[in-house]
């Protein structure tokens, strides 16, 4: 998952604005800060739970760009902050999670509480829902996804990776653009 950290003490900098990033010294992610704003939350046509859209506003914060990888949460393992996944290996992999051809792939089989933990020991937290999806709108204003109305598929384009995507697997982070 991704993981934010509150902006506080950073939002007194001028020169903060959409671009800007910042690296934990602790775990080497790189963060990009999500400027302070107003939007429309929610969806008239999803879920009883999306349901109704609802303005919302959020003060700045940061947010990781990627989802950790098995090397920066094995990290935390390793100071005794964190506890190995309960699943050693992913849909079609018998070995993954510390294997080094999978250092840069996202950490899977993590519970919250253990991706909570985490974002302790690397002094962020989870983003709530808010936080996630105006981040994942970028911007957009009424779009259905983040790169806007079109459906998802099978491609880098659009960031798309579920069950009829080959390889029906994680893939290494920063595979998709942004």
């Amino acid at each position: 998952g991704r993981f934010t950290v509150e902006g506080e003490a950073l939002t007194a900098q001028p020169t903060l604005g959409i671009g800007s990033t910042q690296i934990s010294p602790l775990d080497g992610m790189v963060m990009s800060y999500i400027p302070a704003g107003t939007f429309s939350m929610g969806s008239e046509s999803g879920d009883d739970d999306e349901q109704p859209v609802h303005r919302v506003t959020l003060d700045a914060f940061w947010m990781d760009q990627t989802e950790v990888t098995n090397a920066m949460y094995a990290q935390c393992v390793a100071d005794g902050d964190c506890i190995p996944p309960y699943n050693m290996s992913s849909s079609s992999r018998s070995s993954y999670y510390g294997e080094a051809a999978y250092a840069d792939y996202p950490v899977i089989w993590v519970e919250w509480n253990q991706a909570a933990a985490y974002c302790s020991w690397a002094g962020r937290r989870l983003p709530t829902e808010a936080q996630w999806e105006y981040a994942a709108r970028g911007g957009l204003v009424g779009a259905i996804y983040p790169w806007g109305n079109g459906a998802p598929s099978c491609g880098a384009w659009n960031g798309a990776q579920y069950g009829d995507c080959s390889p029906d697997d994680t893939l290494q982070v920063s595979s998709f653009t942004a």
